[in-house]
């Protein structure tokens, strides 16, 4: 079962592959000359988040996410197991779940400017007070009150001898 790390949202789209243990060595070993048993194709989580396999009872079995949801990074490690299938649970089966946390994407940021200067001289002007908002609101130009206002970045700042 795949969820949400933070909310517990189970999540359509993670791509899995059952594994089973078959070499003798703990752990899941995908590559080399003894692998593990891959166990029929990769499955992908449906809207309930749940990817189901059947497998024999008593066999230890590994599931390994080879591919995260959308928006999602891929856990580490991506193996969950081993899960064991016993008999008292042959009819249940064994619920294994699997958190992912969602991608966190940097904002871009930039340096941003502005030079306050004399209209008629060009001459930069000192300690005029300036602030930075950004557009936040659903109505075009600054709106700095009301519940459509938009946001303030940071506080004023002076401009220098240069007007900058």
């Amino acid at each position: 079962m795949k969820q949400d790390a933070a909310s517990g949202a189970r999540l359509s789209g993670a791509v899995f592959q059952l594994w089973r243990e078959s070499n003798g060595v703990p752990g899941l070993q995908t590559g080399g000359t003894t692998p593990d048993s891959r166990q029929g194709q990769q499955c992908t989580t449906d809207t309930t988040g749940t990817c189901r396999r059947t497998a024999p009872v008593g066999s230890a079995f590994y599931w390994q996410e080879t591919e995260a949801p959308a928006g999602y990074d891929s856990p580490s490690p991506a193996v969950f197991g081993p899960v064991v299938l016993s008999e008292a649970l042959r009819l249940q089966g064994v619920t294994t779940v699997a958190r992912n946390k969602k991608t966190v994407v940097p904002e871009v940021t930039g340096k941003l400017q502005v030079r306050k200067v004399d209209a008629r001289t060009g001459q930069g002007l000192a300690r005029a007070v300036v602030e930075l908002w950004r557009e936040s609101g659903r109505r075009p130009g600054l709106q700095t009150s009301g519940p459509d206002r938009d946001r303030q970045i940071g506080s004023g700042c002076a401009t220098d001898a240069q007007g900058r």
